[in-house]
């Protein structure tokens, strides 16, 4: 064979090397200032042997024992025993149960004195502790019996899903609502449990305003036994981990199957008793929670089509629009799993460890309990 010839195959051999490495990457990769970001492109495995396992049910609608039944059931918390604690802000009051569902107690009460609390919307455990938080920017500590600890306040739009962090320290969503629309306006904030800020950090994406910058921005909020801080962003394509001072370890985005436009529409509102025409965000969806499992995989619960305005309309299935994203400690996509069948709604998602919870306070008024499983 003629020299010549020898350096067009060689060459050949060069490019089909490189489609063919290119057809099996799946994420791209560059690292920014200590920060690792990837973009995946597509799921590393095709056909994943893992998915959600159903463990039990908390509530029905007409329980024969009163105590498994609840008003609203709209936050889910597990300690470290696998005991399971049930906001039901209707009846003001947190229910725990056992890791098989077994009633156990009660606390908590609505009002203003110590123990007590007005519009609670969230519960958070962590070592021995028990957060809950309220529409008032008011938290209240409880020890997982639920003897009553403290509380402290933040100012307005401050601190909304809050997490507990170890060493007396809480994390929250604490982008200004009516500050300087500006990337000074950081994404998150963490607090001593007296109300004292100790880390500002989250840059902003910014749309026009600082009130659209402020729904544009919220997120899903989880932190790990390390105390890592993970985001998923209820309207963006990007999933981010953060040490506990704040510093971004990992960004992550994928491919979406629906494009990203931040757009208004008009809605009508009755303020001080007249009908007014306002501006109302139509920003999409991508992501609704976030959690991460024993063996550190992060597991985003996403959309996978653009989501309908009204998702209680007649024929909406949840099944149709929501999938389980799982990415590896690195933030490469490993799989897409299905959302589980059975349930027709539920309003919020939560992970402790390898248990996810879904809190449905309008269809069943019970909470559904599944576990996490991973084949490799």
């Amino acid at each position: 064979m003629k020299p010549k010839s020898k350096s067009i195959l060689a060459l050949l051999s060069i490019v089909l090397i490189s489609l063919s490495c290119q057809r099996e990457q799946s994420f791209t990769l560059r690292v920014k200032d200590g920060t690792r970001v990837v973009h995946n492109l597509r799921p590393k495995i095709d056909n994943p042997r893992s998915g959600l396992e159903f463990v039990l049910q908390i509530g029905e609608l007409e329980p024969e024992d009163e105590n498994y039944m609840f008003d609203q059931p709209l936050s889910v918390t597990e300690d470290h025993m696998g005991n399971t604690f049930v906001l039901d802000p209707e009846e003001g009051c947190i229910k725990k149960f056992s890791s098989s569902g077994e009633y156990l107690t009660q606390f908590g009460r609505k009002g203003q004195g110590p123990g007590e609390y007005q519009y609670p919307m969230q519960i958070d455990c962590r070592s021995d502790q028990l957060l809950v938080t309220s529409m008032a920017a008011q938290f209240h500590i409880f020890d997982l019996n639920g003897e009553y600890k403290k509380k402290f306040g933040l100012p307005r739009y401050q601190g909304i899903g809050m997490k507990l962090m170890d060493l007396d320290k809480v994390v929250g969503y604490s982008l200004g609502f009516r500050h300087d629309n500006s990337k000074e306006n950081t994404i998150l904030k963490i607090f001593d449990t007296e109300g004292n800020i100790e880390h500002e950090f989250g840059e902003p994406f910014l749309v026009d305003n600082a009130r659209g910058s402020w729904t544009a921005n919220y997120t899903n909020i989880m932190v790990d036994d390390d105390n890592n801080i993970y985001l998923a962003f209820i309207h963006q394509n990007r999933i981010e981990k953060y040490s506990d001072n704040g510093k971004l370890l990992l960004k992550i985005s994928r491919e979406l199957p629906f494009g990203l436009e931040y757009k208004y529409g008009k809605e009508k509102m009755e303020i001080q008793g007249v009908v007014r025409e306002i501006d109302r965000a139509m920003f999409p969806f991508v992501s609704r929670g976030i959690g991460v499992d024993s063996h550190g995989r992060i597991w985003v619960l996403g959309y996978k089509k653009e989501v309908p305005r009204d998702q209680g309309s007649e024929g909406f299935v949840i099944q149709e629009y929501l999938h389980f994203e799982v990415f590896s400690k690195e933030g490469i996509l490993l799989a897409r799993l299905p959302f589980p069948d059975g349930m027709e709604r539920f309003d919020n998602m939560t992970m402790d460890g390898d248990h996810i919870y879904f809190a449905d306070p309008y269809g069943q008024a019970c909470v559904y309990k599944y576990k996490a499983i991973w084949r490799d």
